[in-house]
C-alpha cells in the first residue's frame, strides 16, 4: 500500500470503486434493476398501484448493498489469482486491504439488518437466504478444486445469485403484501439468470493478444466459435420473453 498510503481511507475507496463498482452507475442499475422486479410481480399479480416509496428506497438500497457484497466476496474469494496474475487491480496493487473491505462488508451487512428490521421486518428471511448462497459461493461450496477445473459448472452455480436477489426484489411487492409469489415470476427469474450469464460470457470475451495468463477468458477456453455459440445460446432465452408475456393474463 506504499504508493496509498498517504491518502485516507475514504479517499482510497473512491478509487477502489471507480475500478470495481462504479457507485452511481450501479445504483442507476440497480434502482432499474429493483423496479423491474416489483413491477414485473405487480403485474403478474394483475394489480395496477406501486409500492411505497419508502419500500422501494430501502428494498433498492438493500439490493444495492447486496451487489456491493458480491463484490466484496469476489475480492476475497479470487485475492490469490489477482495478486499472481492482476497485479494491476486495486486490492493486489495497494489500494485499499482486505480487511478494510472485510470492515466495509461487515457495516453493509449491520446496515441492511437495520433497515429490514425497521421497516421491512418480513423481509429479513429473503435477505438471510441470498447472503448464506453468498456465504456458500464465497467458500466455492466446499468443492473449490472441482469447481475451478470445471468453468461452466462454476459459473452457473455462481450465477443463481442474480435469480435470488431477485426473489427479494420482488418480494417487495409480493411478500409485503403478504401473498405468495406468482407463478409467472419464474419467466423472470429465468431470464435474469441467462442476463447474468450473457454478461460473465460478453465480459470475459477477448481477442487473442489480449489474452491475459491466468485469467480465465472463455475465448480461451473454447475459441472464438465456441464463445460465439454459448454466447448466442445464452442470448435466446431471454428474447424468449417476447412469447411468455402473452402468456401471463392466462396464468394470473
Amino acid at each position: 500500500m506504499a504508493g496509498y498510503s498517504h491518502l485516507s481511507l475514504l479517499k482510497r475507496l473512491l478509487i477502489y470503486q471507480k475500478e470495481r463498482f462504479p457507485l452511481l452507475l450501479n445504483l442507476v442499475s440497480v434502482s432499474v434493476f429493483t423496479f423491474s422486479a416489483v413491477s414485473y410481480s405487480i403485474i403478474c399479480r394483475g394489480y395496477s398501484e406501486f409500492i411505497s416509496i419508502k419500500d422501494f428506497v430501502v428494498g433498492v438500497f438493500v439490493t444495492y448493498t447486496l451487489f456491493m457484497l458480491v463484490r466484496i466476496f469476489d475480492e476475497h474469494k479470487d485475492r490469490v489469482e489477482d495478486a499472481k496474475y492482476r497485479s494491476y487491480l486495486p486490492v493486489p496493487r495497494g489500494v485499499v486491504s482486505l480487511k478494510e473491505l472485510r470492515n466495509v462488508g461487515i457495516v453493509i451487512g449491520i446496515l441492511q439488518v437495520a433497515a429490514i428490521l425497521i421497516f421491512q421486518p418480513s423481509m429479513i428471511w429473503l435477505q438471510i437466504v441470498v447472503l448464506a448462497y453468498l456465504c456458500l459461493m464465497a467458500v466455492e461450496f466446499f468443492v473449490p478444486k472441482y469447481l475451478k477445473s470445471r468453468q461452466i459448472l462454476y459459473i452457473t452455480s455462481h450465477m443463481f445469485i442474480i435469480p435470488l436477489i431477485d426473489i427479494y426484489s420482488s418480494g417487495l411487492d409480493w411478500n409485503l403484501k403478504g401473498e405468495s409469489p406468482h407463478v409467472g415470476l419464474i419467466f423472470f427469474f429465468v431470464v435474469s439468470y441467462m442476463n447474468g450469464l450473457v454478461l460473465e460470457f460478453g465480459r470475459k470475451m477477448r481477442s487473442k493478444e489480449n489474452e491475459e495468463e491466468g485469467v480465465v477468458s472463455y475465448t480461451g477456453l473454447y475459441g472464438i466459435k465456441g464463445q460465439v455459440f454459448i454466447g448466442c445460446f445464452c442470448c435466446s432465452l431471454p428474447m424468449c420473453r417476447l412469447f411468455w408475456l402473452p402468456v401471463l393474463p392466462v396464468m394470473a
